[in-house]
């Protein structure tokens, strides 16, 4: 090759190295270019992540409890929950779900920087675990407050807090717990009693709140220390400018507002905090004010708890004693209140003593309420001594009981839901053995002759025109007989007043009495408490000289009114009760005949005028026999009698028949309905404005016009129920199979009556329960849980779960103080 090939050569391949390196470089400055783009994604997607980690933290929590949850299956009657228990001797627990916070539980995972999450581990007061449990369980006892680990099965423990005069938790006994946004309140009572509030996002004691305007906290030191080594700092928290109204504490809770203040070191809402005291209520404001509520001489305020901004407490004389319940939305509260019947009042219940009178609540059943909880914003559970009780609240807040309505549940009987202004409620218990007439159980009532059987007492006796004639020899003259009873049994005293210098007379049986003018019938009825009961009829005077003429006294089994009203049906021959349903404990009565019926001696409870009211009863007919629902009618009178109410059914027609007549007004209405299919149906019968309205499953099958009918009744009158009674004769009965029949001077709404049939409608199927399991009415504790909607009753015996009216499951493990309840997990002591 020559030179100049060579030259030629090398040139070519100087040329095509530069196009190589010109091609190089582009794709080197492409390269360069993507790599800055991707950095600066990249620089993004670190904030993002950042981001995304307390997200990613939270929903690792709600991935582990939605599989635990779904492993656990959906039966009620073969519930998961996971009762438990822990050797100590609680006062209070709580199970506090961090899912509920108002950020969903996130700050747990920005609490690294704090002191508990770098403290040592595995010590007597801290667990194996750093971070906050994301369903922690909380438990008060006298000389601690633990939080166990909720997320393990084993539930270990994560964090003690020991009580001390310079702890975070001061010298007790503790009385209550609750925890909400990160805040732990723990309620303290005794001489050094009050509110301790403990921070965990602010690693911090808050405040301690006592009377006065006393407030402190413990500085130096985070939660780390929450067992000593820092200091008391009185006015350490100047949010708090007051203390609560009385450092005796019996019960806390804690509720977030919408637009409540954010706080700057968590980032969370500030809560709403109602202290129970033994003083009466103080809230402390999302604004760090604090109001006081009393109410008359309230006294104790032994229970509060919150259903958004609506506030339930209850007050007594004593921490375990309770009054009146009272609801109160505390939404716009910004002063003391000394009288809660006021501006912002949202319901009163029990007694109202003159605020809109009459009072919209019929008693609880038996009072003495042990726990209550707010299901919605208008309905109540409460635990009493007598029955679980559960309300709806009315429409028309502290107006009258006419949209209200109440349920009890016992350990051998349920209502149903019972409307307004209940005027009886029966056919309602669980026991399936026949009921059998007692016969008379007065020895010599009628006085034919001479008072043999009575015991005279500040008295003379004297038989004058086969009446008795009870003159007082000192204050309040007697004649007293002791008849045979059988305890738990309720019976019927009835007594003519023939007269007498005395404006009255009274029957007494034990501790209770009814009075009634001389010229009357008298009707008593009580519950026996042993084998033998004294019945006394008394001159209603402290005069020396005063008497009355009484005869005709009687004394029989009757079939217990489980409402308040305590007048029972007195039994006729023998009633057959057997289960609605196959293994259900509800019963139903039936064996109705012209011998064995249902009877009540007028009371004056049925003269509702031309004012509502409403009938209601489940109904199956076997058969196509006819009976009464309930009739009231005249004993004497002629067909029905000059005023009767009918509430029939025709098996050989196939109708309910209502009859109405007020002296020569009368009406006659029939309505198709299924008879014979032996199939259970809710019948109701409802005098809304004038209109008489008939339900049947819930539904409107009838409506006419019936304001005409001044309905008043009187002492020749009676009520009954199975046969029908026409011109002095009992007919009919065999069809009917009866249960939950109840009467109201109010009329429910349309809305109320489906809801009464839903709820109670699974009360009639098969191996349906309806009691609080055991024997025991006294109800030591109730919890709510708002994932599942049950309710959790705890007494001695045990604790049932119901599910509305229904029992859908039961343990047998006593419950003496509290529950707690949330998902599938369930504490008690």
């Amino acid at each position: 090759m020559t030179v100049q090939q060579q030259v030629d050569a090398l040139t070519a391949s100087v040329d095509n190295l530069k196009g190589a390196v010109v091609s190089k470089t582009a794709t080197l400055d492409a390269s360069v270019t993507d790599a800055q783009s991707a950095t600066a994604q990249a620089q993004a997607a670190k904030v993002t992540a950042l981001s995304a980690r307390d997200q990613a933290g939270t929903f690792k929590d709600a991935a582990y409890r939605a599989a635990q949850s779904a492993a656990s299956g959906v039966a009620y009657q073969d519930l998961s929950a996971v009762a438990l228990t822990k050797a100590v001797t609680a006062v209070d627990v709580f199970i506090y779900d961090t899912s509920k916070d108002s950020d969903g539980g996130a700050w747990r995972h920005r609490c690294a920087g704090t002191s508990w999450y770098r403290e040592e581990l595995n010590t007597y007061n801290r667990g194996s675990r750093r971070e906050f449990p994301a369903v922690a369980v909380i438990v008060a006892d006298e000389s601690f407050v633990t939080i166990y680990d909720g997320d393990d099965p084993s539930h270990p423990l994560w964090m003690r807090f020991v009580l001390g005069s310079n702890n975070f938790i001061y010298t007790g006994p503790t009385t209550a717990v609750a925890m909400f946004n990160g805040i732990l309140a723990v309620g303290v009572a005794g001489s050094g009693g009050g509110l301790c509030l403990v921070g965990f996002p602010q690693d911090k004691s808050l405040v301690s709140l006592d009377y006065s305007s006393n407030n402190f906290a413990i500085r130096g030191v985070g939660i780390a220390g929450r067992n000593g080594g820092g200091s008391r700092v009185l006015g350490a928290n100047r949010q708090y400018l007051s203390g609560i109204v009385n450092r005796a504490v019996n019960d806390v809770a804690m509720t977030v507002l919408p637009n409540a203040p954010i706080d700057p070191a968590s980032k969370l809402p500030l809560a709403t905090i109602a202290v129970a005291t033994a003083g009466g209520v103080s809230i402390i404001t999302d604004r760090g004010e604090v109001h006081h509520l009393s109410y008359y001489s309230m006294g104790h305020a032994n229970h509060v708890s919150f259903f958004g901004s609506l506030l339930y407490f209850t007050y007594g004389t004593t921490a375990t004693t309770s009054g009146n319940p009272m609801v109160i939305d505390v939404a716009n509260l910004s002063t003391d209140r000394t009288d809660v019947n006021g501006a912002n009042l949202a319901y009163v219940m029990g007694h109202v003593y003159g605020f809109n009178s009459p009072s919209i609540w019929p008693a609880f059943k038996d009072n003495g309420a042990r726990a209550a909880v707010l299901l919605s914003s208008n309905s109540l559970a409460r635990g009493c001594t007598g029955a679980l009780t559960l309300m709806h609240f009315g429409d028309v807040p502290g107006a009258k009981s006419d949209g209200s309505m109440v349920a009890y549940i016992a350990a051998n009987y349920t209502t149903g839901w019972m409307p307004g202004d209940t005027k009886g409620a029966w056919l309602a218990d669980t026991d399936d053995s026949d009921l059998v007439a007692s016969g008379e159980l007065v020895a010599n009532g009628t006085f034919d002759v001479d008072t043999t059987g009575w015991t005279v007492l500040d008295a003379t006796a004297s038989v004058i025109s086969g009446a008795v004639r009870v003159t007082s020899t000192a204050a309040y003259g007697r004649l007293s007989q002791v008849v045979p009873t059988e305890a738990g049994n309720t019976y019927c005293v009835t007594v003519d007043l023939i007269g007498g210098s005395a404006s009255s007379g009274s029957v007494i049986t034990g501790g209770t009495y009814t009075t009634k003018s001389v010229g009357s019938k008298l009707v008593h009825y009580f519950k026996a408490t042993g084998s033998n009961t004294t019945v006394s009829i008394q001159v209603q005077s402290a005069d020396v000289g005063q008497y009355v003429d009484f005869d005709n006294v009687s004394v029989k089994l009757a079939d217990a009114d489980r409402s308040v009203n305590n007048k029972g049906l007195v039994i006729n021959g023998t009633v057959t009760r057997e289960p609605v349903s196959q293994g259900a404990e509800l019963v139903a009565y039936s064996g109705f005949s012209a011998a064995n019926y249902f009877e009540q001696n007028y009371t004056g409870a049925f003269d509702f005028g031309t004012g509502d009211f409403s009938v209601m009863a489940w109904v199956k007919t076997t058969g196509s026999g006819s009976f009464a629902l309930l009739q009231i009618s005249d004993r004497l009178g002629v067909s029905y009698g000059t005023n009767h109410m009918v509430f029939w059914a025709l098996g050989t027609s196939g109708e309910l028949r209502v009859r109405f007549g007020v002296g020569a007004n009368s009406m006659s209405r029939n309505i198709p309905f299924t008879f014979g299919d032996a199939v259970w149906r809710h019948v109701a019968f409802v005098r809304r404005n004038g209109v008489l309205n008939t339900y049947v499953n819930g539904m409107s099958v009838d409506s006419v016009a019936a304001s005409s009918f001044d309905f008043s009744f009187g002492a020749d009158y009676f009520l009954n129920v199975g046969p029908y009674w026409f011109n002095g004769v009992f007919s009919g009965g065999t069809a009917a199979h009866l249960a939950l029949l109840r009467v109201s001077s109010t009329a429910p709404a349309n809305d109320q009556i489906r809801q009464i049939y839903r709820d109670e409608r699974p009360l009639f199927q098969e191996n349906a329960a309806c009691t609080l399991y055991g024997s025991v009415d006294v109800t030591r504790a109730i919890a709510h849980d708002p994932d599942t909607g049950l309710l959790h009753v705890g007494t001695t015996e045990g604790r049932s779960v119901f599910k509305g009216l229904s029992r859908v499951a039961h343990s047998t493990s006593a419950v003496t103080t509290a529950i707690a309840a949330s998902g599938d997990l369930v504490v008690q002591q």
